[in-house]
C-alpha cells in the first residue's frame, strides 16, 4: 500500500468504520505496508495540521514556527504513548491476536475527529458547538474494539473506558506541560 492510498484508507475508514471492518478490504493491502510507512505518515500528517493551523492564525513568525514544531512533537509522544499504552492493555487482557500495524489503525481513525474538533476550536471560536465532532472518535474506537479486534462482550466495555481514559489523561497531561513551557 503506497502513501496516497494509505490516506485514502484511513480517511474512508474513519467515513465509515463499519464497512470497511466488515468487508476484509485491509487485511490484503494493509498488510504491505510497513509500520515506518505508517509512522511516517502520522509525522506528516501532524506536521501539516499544525501548518495549515498556524499560517492562518495572527502571531509572530517565530511564534508560528515554535509552535509548529513544538505541537507536532508532543502530538508524537502523544501517539507513541497511546500506542504502546493500548497494547500493553490488549495484554494485559490476553488479546494476543491483535497486530500492531490494527492498533495504529484503530488509534489513528479514532484520533481524527478528535485532531478536526481542535482545529474548528482554534480556528472558529464562533462554531464552537461544532467541536462535537470528537465524540466520533469515541464510537469509531468502540466499533473497531467490538467488530475489527472481535472482543468478547464482558471486556469491551473494561478496555474502552481504559482506552479512552489514557487518550484524555495523556492529552490533558501533555498540552498543560506545553503550555506552561510554551507561555
Amino acid at each position: 500500500m503506497n502513501f496516497i492510498n494509505l490516506v485514502n484508507y484511513i480517511f474512508s475508514l474513519t467515513i465509515s468504520p463499519v464497512k470497511y471492518w466488515t468487508s476484509g478490504y485491509n487485511e490484503d493491502d494493509f498488510k504491505k505496508s510497513s509500520f515506518i510507512t505508517l509512522i511516517c505518515f502520522t509525522i506528516i500528517f501532524i506536521f501539516f495540521i499544525y501548518l495549515l493551523h498556524f499560517l492562518v492564525t495572527p502571531t509572530t513568525l517565530f511564534l508560528k514556527i515554535l509552535s509548529i514544531y513544538s505541537y507536532t512533537f508532543i502530538d508524537i509522544i502523544y501517539f507513541i504513548l497511546l500506542f504502546f499504552s493500548t497494547k500493553k492493555l490488549l495484554n494485559n487482557f490476553k488479546i494476543q491476536t491483535v497486530s500492531n500495524k490494527s492498533i495504529f489503525i484503530l488509534l489513528y481513525s479514532s484520533l481524527i475527529p478528535f485532531m478536526i474538533a481542535i482545529i474548528i476550536l482554534n480556528l472558529l471560536i464562533e462554531v464552537y458547538f461544532l467541536s462535537i465532532i470528537f465524540l466520533y472518535g469515541f464510537v469509531i474506537l468502540f466499533l473497531g474494539l467490538r467488530i475489527y479486534f472481535k472482543i468478547e462482550k464482558r471486556l469491551i466495555t473494561k478496555i474502552f473506558l481504559l482506552i479512552s481514559l489514557s487518550m484524555f489523561g495523556y492529552y490533558v497531561i501533555l498540552y498543560t506541560i506545553t503550555r506552561f513551557l510554551l507561555f
